[in-house]
């Protein structure tokens, strides 16, 4: 099963310089068969020139996917970005953050309760979508991951995450994962402080409306005070 597999290797990336000019392939394995919400959802089992990964998501839901058959991966060639902007980031955060829960935690059916969510919280933060609606068991993945970007929890590992651009714009890009367990659950953690920490709308309501009952109140005793 795949999470066996991920136990062993987590999509380590080797970042090398002049990665751009070097020959790229992104060799992309056979249908996994994960379906959830009437999309393939990754994680993915392919390889990349100058990656120890092993396991990837796709980051556009609005583009092809094309898997290897028979024995053969599918090859595409392109080039090798980090994820410098904010969307990146977080997707990286949120692909490290599957593959942590997937080894700490039991899932009964880890597709359609980690995987295929996270699947599409990464569409949806990316903007890539298409004509699927996004899903609401990915909330708390995309409040999650923009939480960790707001808090500066994603940059010491967001540097080690390599994205995948295929030189076909028809195709999805790529990124690999990459999950430092220290890491991850000191940014977890601090994640979870931080919700924990705003109260609710809920708690909003009760002490606003513990304020206007108190002035009011107070506006009744200066009343009969002022008429004694």
């Amino acid at each position: 099963m795949l999470k066996s597999a991920l136990n062993i290797v987590l999509g380590l990336a080797i970042v090398l310089p002049n990665l751009s000019a070097s020959p790229i392939v992104f060799r992309l394995g056979a249908d996994p068969m994960q379906y959830y919400r009437g999309a393939d959802v990754g994680p993915y089992y392919a390889t990349l020139t100058h990656s120890l990964g092993t396991v990837f998501f796709a980051l556009d839901a609005d583009l092809a996917v094309t898997f290897g058959a028979n024995g053969i991966s599918r090859n595409y060639t392109g080039t090798i970005t980090a994820p410098s902007t904010e969307q990146l980031q977080e997707a990286a955060f949120l692909t490290g953050y599957s593959m942590w829960e997937s080894t700490n935690r039991f899932f009964a059916d880890p597709v359609a309760e980690l995987y295929g969510p996270t699947s599409f919280a990464i569409w949806q933060i990316m903007g890539t979508l298409g004509n699927k609606s996004a899903d609401p068991a990915a909330a708390e993945l995309v409040a999650l991951a923009r939480n960790a970007y707001s808090s500066g929890l994603i940059s010491g590992f967001a540097g080690h995450v390599q994205i995948f651009q295929p030189s076909d714009a028809t195709v999805s890009r790529f990124i690999t994962v990459y999950c430092d367990e220290v890491a991850f659950q000191s940014a977890t953690r601090s994640v979870s402080s931080i919700q924990a920490a705003a109260p609710e709308p809920a708690a909003y309501f009760l002490v606003g409306g513990a304020l206007i009952v108190l002035v009011g109140a107070r506006r009744r005793v200066f009343k009969e005070k002022s008429n004694e």
